[in-house]
């Protein structure tokens, strides 16, 4: 029991000071935090060699890198309820190039669009998976939102963009297994 108990102690330790150390800003806004993102060799210096834990560190990583992007593009909702589509429309392109740039950042292994057995190669990567959905999603509301406001009859393939978002949103969905509802949300 002394040598369980300290193993979980170390871990429970360990944990808590990255939790510290990425800090809970009370908005996703580049404004209200200063912690940089974390490498793989920080947030897995405790199991040197373990395939399993490297890649969950590179979806956390990247789970940060996205939730950067998400910061840089909230604003503009409250653009779009303002009425500012002009701010919203150079914003939502912006961030289509970054969340374009972040997507081929990503590691070799990392099947952001595969809705396989894919997810289990990794701890968090349904999540990961999800969540770049999500803000794909968004962003190409964005998109639909602006382009409808200025134009009567906006070209079809901005409706079909944001179809395309749902339904892979959806089949995302649909492809999860209890398995996968046991990573990180």
């Amino acid at each position: 029991m002394g040598e369980a108990t300290r193993t979980n102690g170390v871990l429970a330790a360990n944990q808590t000071k990255f939790h510290f150390a990425q800090g809970t800003p009370p908005h996703i806004t580049p404004g209200h935090y200063d912690v940089p993102i974390p490498t793989v060799a920080l947030l897995a210096e405790n199991r040197p060699g373990s395939l399993k834990h490297a890649r969950a560190a590179e979806v956390y990583i990247a789970l940060c890198e996205l939730t950067e992007i998400v910061g840089d593009i909230l604003p503009t909702l409250y653009h779009l309820r303002a009425g500012d589509s002009e701010s919203a429309a150079k914003q939502a392109s912006k961030a289509e190039k970054e969340l374009q740039s972040w997507e081929r950042r990503l590691p070799s292994w990392c099947n952001i669009h595969g809705f396989e057995a894919s997810a289990r190669l990794a701890p968090g990567l349904a999540n990961l998976q999800l969540s770049f959905l999500s803000v794909q999603m968004l962003i190409d509301r964005i998109c639909w939102h602006e382009i409808s406001s200025k134009e009567a009859d906006p070209h079809p393939s901005w409706l079909k963009s944001c179809q395309k978002s749902a339904d892979e949103m959806v089949q995302f969905v649909t492809s999860l297994h209890p398995i996968d509802f046991r990573g990180f949300w």
